[in-house]
């Protein structure tokens, strides 16, 4: 299954539930097991820029893509947020196994300037998305950090299988923090990288607590709830200056076993 967004008016679409919107359109494909033939194709937008960045697959064959939408009629569908709030809105939208519709499909945002970049999907079919806000008023829940420190932060927010926003928080300090990738470990812990620009950047049991240069990756782990960070750390050196920023582009989690005998554990 492929996501990204398009500008053309004749993007080769397979079965589509939607079709074009205008301007940019968001789209999903998915390709058979061999690559020699295309399932479905469909066109995801409104009539604005509608551009999707990440994208996960549940354990039922369910996509859940997520980017950011300009669109005030971009496609949605039990929303927990039914309007665009601001000029750019993050969305998050999940369509059903055989590409025939949508399961859900909301915008999340404020009054700023919101995207998502990321997407994951934990073994209970909840959904983690996280992105950047400018907004002064993106819609925490159950947060662990409820107002926007200055300028740019990072989000996080977490969504039920079913499309209810379970939790919602912001991550940043004083001046530009933005989150790229997210992964989610067995435990529904969530685990979140990026950049920062900002010195007081929220840490916690970190391998690095201070800001090494002018931006920094980081590497954060929140609770299973979303409102404790578990550890939070910067990772950078002195090179990160203008034009030569430091900031983590992907995450993943890694799953071990320890043996003893015949037992592992």
């Amino acid at each position: 299954i492929v996501a990204g967004w398009t500008y053309s008016t004749n993007f080769p679409t397979v079965n589509p539930f939607l079709s074009r919107g205008g301007g940019v359109d968001a789209f999903v494909v998915r390709y058979n097991a061999a690559g020699t033939g295309i399932d479905f194709a469909t066109y995801l937008g409104g009539a604005g820029d509608d551009r999707a960045f990440g994208l996960a697959v549940d354990g039922s064959g369910q996509a859940v893509l997520t980017g950011y939408t300009t669109s005030t009629g971009f496609p949605v569908l039990a929303a927990s947020q039914g309007t665009l709030a601001g000029g750019k809105d993050a969305f998050v939208a999940k369509l059903n196994a055989a590409g025939t519709g949508l399961v859900f499909s909301t915008y999340l945002g404020g009054s700023g300037q919101d995207e998502a970049r990321s997407a994951a999907v934990d073994a209970t079919g909840a959904i983690y998305v996280a992105g950047s806000t400018y907004s002064s008023n993106f819609p925490t829940l159950s947060a662990f950090q409820t107002m926007n420190a200055g300028g740019q932060d990072g989000f996080l927010a977490k969504f039920s299988a079913g499309g209810s926003r379970l939790y919602s928080t912001l991550l940043g300090g004083q001046a530009d923090d933005r989150i790229n990738a997210v992964a989610v470990d067995g435990a529904g812990q969530a685990y979140v990288t990026g950049g920062t620009s900002s010195a007081n950047f929220p840490i916690a049991g970190a391998a690095q607590p201070a800001l090494g240069g002018g931006q920094d990756a980081f590497v954060s782990k929140f609770s299973a709830g979303g409102t404790q960070l578990i550890y939070s750390t910067y990772l950078g050196g002195s090179g990160g200056g203008t034009g030569a920023p430091e900031e983590g582009s992907g995450i993943a989690v890694g799953s071990y076993c320890f043996c003893r005998a015949t037992a592992c554990g």
